[in-house]
């Protein structure tokens, strides 16, 4: 079963992911005061893996977890 990307669903709601990128950086920013650049590469990558992401879990048929690589991404907040 397919379900739609977390940048899909984003989209679906008129939320443009570039803009809601750099909002999470600023705020990065803006807690911290100083965020060397090489840590704010690392935040957009793992960003933009978790837009890529689907939006439901996957399960096992059997109901159990599949492993850490196969958990599923749910946004938490928008």
């Amino acid at each position: 079963m397919e379900g739609d990307t977390c940048r899909k669903l984003l989209d679906f709601f008129n939320y443009e992911t570039k803009d809601y990128i750099w909002e999470i950086m600023d705020r990065c920013v803006a807690e911290k005061e100083c965020v060397r650049k090489k840590e704010l590469e690392q935040i957009e990558a793992q960003l933009n893996r978790t837009l890529k992401g689907y939006t439901y879990f996957i399960n096992k048929p059997n109901g159990h977890q599949k492993g850490k690589e196969d958990e599923a991404r749910v946004m938490t907040s928008l």
